[in-house]
């Protein structure tokens, strides 16, 4: 049974097309991931499922009840049952001062307490931790309707989805798995458009060469001498004007088959990056970071009481704790020389929030990162390609980009600036999944020592193998990535030891 039905369906706003679908069919039960670019058209589409904005031309049916979850927009509802409201820890009724975690809770609250059989939903972990994040996946695991979700956690549509859906260039592609698969597919899409490019261009040189040396052939056929008899002379022209046109044809059915040969586009180089760092190897302490007793508050709310830590050289690790803990106020305190908190006399720190104050915004991508670099600008245009900025596009101004494309431009400066430790406090946030990933691919190049906040599990499991656990007013070290810490605590592993 279709519970959304999709038929010849298109979306403009002004002159630019959107979407433009011509069947879309979704059954019961189905449980599908909606993936692209920013800008590709993804909420537009899952609006346009839900009926919350009309198409152009064609036209939706919903055959069963529907709720429609969006970040950007209030719910509908305002009120809700004390039992939902304890459930997810937020009040009764809707406020515009709740906090941005609150406001996502609240909105799960009303979605989960309408009897829908679609739930469709836009980004629903934003500005949850990562605890919320995994109570989230639990809802969205033991509902049993149909759910269709735009996400950029590819952690959670592995749990939930059953079929991701592409859309790009206002078109759709279906895929059968989960995120993960849809991966594996699509990088052997990569490597056959890679394979095929080739084949093209070989099979393109050859039929040139081939078109090339047939003319010179033709072009080479000799004259007539005019020493010769008639007779021997027209015999000579009648082989020779035979050979040439059998040439001639020749060429011309080279030429036929160079037109008809298919076009292949190149698809994206696949280079890998090196980020080296300058002045790694003078780092003499063990500890580039020493935090011991620290104590800190504001006002009656204490949030460290004799707290301790370090982060070893080289070390690559992951700052957990629920929203409000006082993981962003941990570095600050890190970054503005806290007594309680030592440096290595030689640390270099590239520190990353949303601020973005290091960009001059009236300079370009490239000239923005080629600032206080010493990395040859291959490698920083290696860079800037992996965070979706290749060719031209890293010429653009800084102040022409969206929000998400200026958080990847800071990103970019600060790993090609030859910082030893670097500090990231959300570095993915509002990126898409494409860039997340170029993100990840970046701080796996990176060789200093990262320590990194984040509420992306698959970016924390990838690129970090320590964790510091921010619990019970305490700092509380933990040697493995954040899938094995999980692992043990289901089976009873307490890292505070109580």
């Amino acid at each position: 049974m279709y519970v959304i039905e999709a038929n010849h369906l298109s979306k403009s706003f002004g002159e630019r097309e959107i979407i433009n679908i011509e069947k879309l069919n979704i059954e019961a039960g189905q449980r599908m991931g909606i993936v692209g670019v920013n800008g590709a058209g993804k909420t537009t589409l899952l609006k346009l499922l839900g009926k919350q904005i009309d198409p152009n031309a064609g036209q939706v049916r919903l055959n069963q009840p529907a709720v429609f979850w969006s970040q950007t927009e209030a719910p509908h509802i305002k009120e809700i049952s004390s039992e939902m409201a304890s459930r997810f820890r937020v009040p009764t009724t809707w406020r515009e001062d709740l906090s941005g975690g609150e406001k996502t809770r609240f909105k799960a609250a009303v979605a989960f307490e309408l009897p829908a059989s679609i739930m469709l939903v836009d980004e629903p972990t934003t500005n949850l931790d990562i605890e919320g994040i995994e109570q989230l996946e639990q809802l969205f695991t033991s509902y049993k309707g149909t759910l269709l979700l735009i996400s950029h956690d590819r952690q959670l549509m592995d749990t939930l989805c059953d079929h991701i859906l592409e859309v790009e260039h206002g078109h759709i592609t279906l895929y059968k798995g989960n995120y993960s698969e849809y991966e594996v597919r699509k990088e052997a899409e990569m490597n056959r458009q890679h394979f095929d490019y080739d084949a093209y261009r070989k099979e393109k040189r050859r039929l040139k060469r081939a078109i090339q040396q047939t003319s010179e052939k033709s072009a080479g056929v000799k004259k007539t001498p005019s020493r010769m008899g008639n007779s021997e002379a027209r015999l000579h022209k009648m082989g020779n004007q035979s050979a040439k046109k059998n040439l001639d044809q020749a060429a011309n059915r080279l030429k036929t088959r160079l037109e008809k040969l298919r076009v292949e586009e190149k698809p994206l180089q696949l280079t890998p990056m090196q980020l080296e760092v300058e002045g790694e190897a003078s780092l003499h302490k063990r500890n580039v970071v020493q935090v011991e007793d620290l104590n800190f508050g504001y006002c009656e709310n204490t949030l460290f009481h004799k707290a301790s830590f370090q982060l070893e050289s080289n070390s690559r690790t992951a700052l957990i704790g629920p929203n409000g803990s006082g993981k962003s106020t941990l570095i600050r305190l890190m970054l503005e020389d806290h007594p309680a908190v030592t440096l290595a006399s030689n640390a270099r720190v590239g520190y990353f929030d949303q601020q973005m104050k290091i960009l001059d915004r009236e300079r370009t991508i490239l000239e923005n990162l080629m600032t206080e670099t010493r990395v040859p600008e291959t490698e920083v245009r290696i860079l800037l390609a992996k965070l979706l900025f290749p060719g031209d596009d890293a010429h653009k101004k800084v102040k022409v980009l969206s929000g998400g494309e200026q958080v990847k431009v800071s990103l970019g400066k600060i790993l090609v600036q030859g910082f030893n430790l670097l500090i990231l406090d959300e570095p993915t946030n509002h990126l898409d999944i494409p860039s997340i990933k170029g993100v990840e691919e970046a701080l796996n190049a990176f060789r200093g020592t990262l320590l990194l906040v984040s509420h992306d599990r698959q970016l924390v499991n990838r690129v970090t193998d320590h964790l510091l656990l921010v619990e019970n007013k305490k700092v509380i070290s933990y040697p493995g990535n954040y899938d094995e810490y999980l692992q043990r605590r289901r089976k009873g592993f307490n890292p505070s030891g109580k």
